[in-house]
C-alpha cells in the first residue's frame, strides 16, 4: 500500500450528459468521504464527452476524440458548460474547484479569458498554466479510452515516461478504466518509484503563487 493521502479528485459532473453527479448518492457519498484537508475537487470538464461530429466519427480510429469535450467549444459554449459545471459542485459538495482540467487535456483556441474568471489554474496535456507562471509537466496517462491498441500504448510510453522524466513535476492521471484494461498495478509501481526517487505528494494548488 502506497498511503496515498495527497490528490486532487477530477470530477465531471453530468457524465455523458446522462448521468449527473448529485442524482448518484452512491458516488456521490464516495467523493464526499474523499475529501480531506488534503485533497480537492478540481472540474473536469462537464460530460467528458464531445458534440463535435467529427470527433465521433474518428473515435477509436485516431484515439479517444470522442471524450474531447473543450477541443471544439464556441467561447458561449464552454462559458455556460463550466458555469454549470461549479453550479452542479457547489450545490454537490459545498465546494467551489480553483482548477479546471479539460477532458483529454485539450482545449480551444482562445479559452485562456474565460478560465481566469473562474479558476486560480488549468492545465494542458504538457503545461499547468497559473496565469502568472507555467509549469512544464506531461500528464502520466494509463488508459487508452478502452480502444485496444491505446490502452496498450498509452501506458507503455507513460511507465517510460516515468522512469525517465526530468521534470521537477510529475503529474500521474489514475482513471477508474486503468483497472479493467490492467494497467492499474503498473501506474502503481511507477508511482511507488517515482516516489522512492525523491518526488513528494502535491495537490495542483500547492503551486499558485
Amino acid at each position: 500500500k502506497l498511503n496515498i493521502k495527497k490528490y486532487d479528485l477530477l470530477v465531471d459532473p453530468n457524465w455523458d450528459n446522462k448521468y449527473q453527479i448529485s442524482y448518484n448518492k452512491e458516488f456521490m457519498d464516495l467523493i464526499k468521504d474523499h475529501l480531506t484537508k488534503d485533497s480537492r475537487i478540481v472540474l473536469h470538464g462537464f460530460s467528458h464527452k464531445s458534440q463535435y461530429k467529427l470527433h465521433k466519427r474518428l473515435h477509436g480510429i485516431a484515439g479517444p476524440t470522442g471524450v474531447m469535450e473543450f477541443a471544439s467549444l464556441s467561447k458561449n459554449e464552454a462559458e455556460n458548460r463550466i458555469q454549470e459545471g461549479l453550479k452542479i459542485i457547489k450545490n454537490t459538495f459545498n465546494t467551489r474547484p480553483v482548477g479546471f482540467v479539460p477532458p483529454a487535456w485539450i482545449l480551444s483556441n482562445g479559452m485562456e479569458n474565460i478560465l481566469k474568471k473562474h479558476f486560480d489554474y488549468y492545465t494542458t496535456y504538457s503545461l499547468i498554466n497559473y496565469f502568472n507562471h507555467k509549469i512544464k509537466s506531461k500528464a502520466l496517462c494509463y488508459t487508452g479510452g478502452r480502444i485496444y491498441l491505446y490502452d496498450k500504448l498509452v501506458p507503455l510510453f507513460s511507465s517510460l515516461m516515468a522512469r525517465f522524466t526530468k521534470n521537477k513535476i510529475v503529474r500521474v492521471a489514475i482513471h477508474p478504466d486503468d483497472v479493467q484494461i490492467g494497467s492499474f498495478q503498473k501506474e502503481l509501481k511507477d508511482i511507488k518509484s517515482l516516489i522512492k526517487r525523491g518526488w513528494k505528494l502535491s495537490l495542483y494548488e500547492d503551486f499558485i503563487k
